[in-house]
């Protein structure tokens, strides 16, 4: 059936009173005149008025309805959004991902809210409409978005609580068996029309089976199978299987025409601001008073933010206005899940640097200040026979410590009980020592035991003192030893090496998913881009081979941790990546090269020079090209490579 653009309906000019129900058919002006022969006449009513629920058929027994179309996102849509947001804030704001458990917790929750947006949004974008019961169903809806909050501090899949995953359970059939009255009420609307009752039975028996689904397995969850949540994960797929399949297969579910682009790139530009927000909160983490702004971390803050608005650049400069044919559309916006996934966690990636710098910045600074404690002594060890070196060194020491402290409170108390038993060992040391180790060779000093004393306390120090750091800026490495008795001070040194190698396997964790992340969120970006492109040229293919290259060379980076080690401990790391997002945006805006074969044939026959017109306004016939079904008539569309467009510039 020939696609028609949504019309216009004098109506919604007059802004007419809430409904208690509101169709979304396209309303068919009533003639005075004769009826066409075109037209069946419309029987005489015999039940009851129904025009207060927006009954409007006039042509019964027609084979497919017309729906209302909108341009852009209703308001409610977008607000809803927004709701989407806000959880996906709350949840990275109580679980950082720094270690395997956490990074799969955290990619089980995105999946589950992001594919409950998105079967609620394949319903909004064909049949939203504003009535008193589509508010209702919203507000319901609402507070599914609210309970994933809720869940979200305890939602935990190394630590999982039956009552958390049972609640899950709850939502997910809470939402389903909502959108299967919302679908029942359109079809309702469309009983009259032979070819849309089937389709839209369908997809009211799929919600209503999903919900059942998905409360049976909430009673499931209080047996301890630790990998039930699996099934919320096959059910989710099959229907979004089932809901594509319908939507190919019948008129009356497609999304031709509809605004599905437009709501899923606008849902990439609210996760993007969503983003911006968990960037902020690492930096509140880290930034306790002015002297916390140094030019590194200035440097580290800024790159963070030109990553986002980098990918901001390339996705849009990358998202043609064309219309897609129905198997191109469907497949560009559900491609959009994994795009989200990898740029979502390769922002949470860069705020994890932000943090991770910083306590090495910091670490640097204290390491300086005891070398200096070091240096203080010689200028002092004439007065070694009234002076108790010993103490002086360990006061500066202890001050260093202290100021430390000052900024960034330990989260645990005992971290000063550590800190003050090491601060006493170093205090054993003999005042004579430090004026007998200006004759020792750097051979002696390897070889001196009081020597070897005083470094394995420093490195003790510096160990204990980044533990409490990193768990200050919710990188916990106690979180693992917070029921063990500790014996001696032998195995609370034990307990304090396992933590600093905890820590450093974090480290060597977000260092991988931040640069996998944004090497997958470049080659998604770039499929997303190949599928909308037309007309392609030796230097588009050359591009788009080059930017997938760049996003496999950023996956690669990682494996190699004992070349690349040295190189993440500094301040590289995210300018890094914001040199190589720029070089991708710089290389899209290159003007294609010339010809070599036709350049002067084109030039004598007027061409006015190999630059591409940027606007290309066109109406025809498409069989095949921009569309993957029959020819049909498309309406004009413009084509602009730099200039941005709006979110529904498509739709």
């Amino acid at each position: 059936m020939a696609h028609k653009e949504p019309s216009l309906d004098v109506d919604d000019l007059e802004n007419p009173k809430l409904q208690l129900l509101s169709s979304p058919l396209i309303r068919i002006p009533k003639s005075n005149g004769p009826t066409p022969a075109s037209t069946f006449p419309r029987e005489q009513q015999t039940g009851p008025d129904l025009e207060q629920f927006g009954y409007r058929d006039d042509l019964p027994q027609q084979d497919i309805p017309e729906f209302r179309r909108h341009a852009d996102a209703t308001a409610i849509e977008v607000f809803y959004d927004l709701f989407f947001a806000a959880n996906l804030t709350v949840f990275s704001d109580v679980i950082d991902i720094n270690n395997t458990e956490k990074l799969a917790t955290f990619v089980v929750y995105f999946s589950l809210l992001w594919f409950n947006w998105a079967l609620l949004g394949l319903y909004d974008v064909r049949f939203i409409t504003d009535s008193i019961f589509e508010r209702c169903a919203r507000a319901v809806h609402f507070g599914v978005m609210v309970s994933f909050a809720v869940i979200a501090p305890n939602f935990s899949l190394s630590a999982q609580q039956s009552a958390t995953f049972q609640t899950m359970s709850v939502i997910l059939m809470t939402s389903r068996l909502t959108m299967a009255v919302q679908y029942a009420t359109i079809l309702w609307y469309c009983r009259n029309y032979r070819r849309a009752k089937v389709p839209l039975a369908c997809m009211i028996a799929l919600n209503f089976v999903a919900g059942i689904i998905y409360l049976g397995i909430g009673f499931s969850f209080s047996g301890g199978n630790r990998a039930l949540y699996s099934i919320w994960f096959v059910v989710t797929a099959v229907e979004v299987v089932i809901s594509a399949v319908l939507a190919l297969k019948w008129d009356v579910l497609s999304f031709q025409g509809t605004h599905l682009a437009s709501r899923v790139s606008l849902l990439t530009f609210i996760l993007m601001g969503e983003g911006l927000c968990a960037l902020g909160l690492g930096v509140v983490r880290i930034v306790q008073n002015s002297n916390s702004w140094t030019p590194p971390t200035i440097g580290n803050v800024t790159a963070g933010v030109a990553n986002i608005y980098l990918v901001f650049m390339i996705y849009f400069d990358w998202r043609r206005s064309i219309r897609l044919g129905k198997y191109k559309q469907l497949l560009w916006s559900f491609l959009h899940f994994p795009f989200h996934l990898a740029m979502r966690i390769f922002i949470e990636g860069s705020s994890q640097f932000v943090v991770w710098w910083k306590v090495l910045e910091t670490m640097e600074v204290v390491n300086e200040q005891f070398m200096k404690a070091m240096d203080d002594l010689a200028t002092l060890e004439g007065d070694a026979a009234t002076a108790n070196l010993t103490d002086i060194f360990v006061d500066q020491i202890d001050r260093t410590v202290t100021d430390v402290f000052n900024v960034y409170v330990p989260k645990y108390t005992s971290t000063h009980e550590v800190m003050a038993t090491y601060l006493e060992e170093m205090r054993t040391v003999p005042n004579e020592w430090w004026i007998a180790s200006e004759n020792l060779t750097e051979a002696g000093f390897e070889a001196d035991s009081t020597f070897q004393f005083i470094a394995g306390n420093f490195q003790k120090l510096g160990i204990a003192l980044e533990n409490s750091l990193l768990a200050g800026f919710k990188i916990d490495g106690f979180s693992g030893f917070t029921n063990t008795t500790v014996n001696s001070n032998e195995e609370a040194d034990q307990i304090q090496w396992s933590i600093m190698e905890t820590n450093a396997g974090k480290f060597n964790l977000v260092y991988k998913y931040a640069f996998i992340a944004a090497g997958v969120t470049l080659i998604l970006m770039n499929v997303l881009f190949i599928i909308t492109s037309r007309r392609w040229k030796i230097f588009d293919y050359f591009q788009k081979t080059l930017n997938f290259g760049v996003g496999i060379a950023l996956c690669l980076i990682t494996l190699n941790l004992s070349k690349s080690s040295d190189y993440a401990g500094t301040p590289w790391p995210l300018p890094t990546l914001v040199l190589v997002l720029f070089a991708v945006l710089v290389v899209h805006h290159l003007p294609s090269p010339p010809p070599i074969l036709f350049g002067r044939k084109a030039k004598a026959g007027g061409d006015q020079g190999w630059e591409a017109v940027n606007m290309v306004t066109t109406e025809k016939k498409v069989s095949g090209e921009g569309s993957d079904g029959p020819g049909v008539a498309t309406p004009g569309f413009q084509e602009t490579d730099t200039l941005y467009r709006g979110a529904g510039a498509h739709s």
